[in-house]
């Protein structure tokens, strides 16, 4: 997620589509999130979870900045969803790289489609974990 735009780092590879056929984030009439044109992948092992994510990596937008050479600019977002076997329950997993000091605002693309982990009225069983980064340097 870049602003308003949104790629699909492991869709087709000619990431820019149409208006019809471009990812959209939106809410349902009872409230939840979806999201419109995006790729789905099934993976078998760690090995090929891997190498999709190296390959959505590479296609983020980066720029260089007083600190870093290669700064993401862009926010990435991995849903994981898995099933129990034996259960046939599913969950997923959101891992999100947030790009460099930029913050995530209450309308932005990225909270709305986080929608569950924020809303305590969600009737999902929702648990959120936050692991961070954070320069000790008072500079930053």
């Amino acid at each position: 997620i870049l602003g308003t735009y949104i790629n699909d780092c492991l869709g087709p590879n000619d990431s820019r589509h149409s208006s019809d056929e471009a990812v959209a984030i939106g809410e349902t009439m009872d409230g939840r999130a979806v999201v419109r044109n995006i790729s789905s992948h099934v993976v078998q092992s760690s090995e090929e979870l891997s190498t999709l994510v190296e390959r959505a990596k590479s296609l983020r937008s980066t720029a260089a900045t007083e600190k870093n050479a290669t700064s993401s600019r862009s926010h990435g977002i991995g849903i994981i969803t898995c099933t129990d076997r034996k259960t046939n329950i599913e969950g997923s997993l959101y891992v999100i790289d947030l790009a460099g000091s930029e913050r995530s605002y209450r309308r932005s693309k990225l909270t709305l489609l986080m929608k569950d982990v924020f809303d305590a009225g969600c009737t999902r069983l929702c648990s959120t974990v936050v692991l961070a980064t954070c320069s000790p340097l008072a500079s930053d």
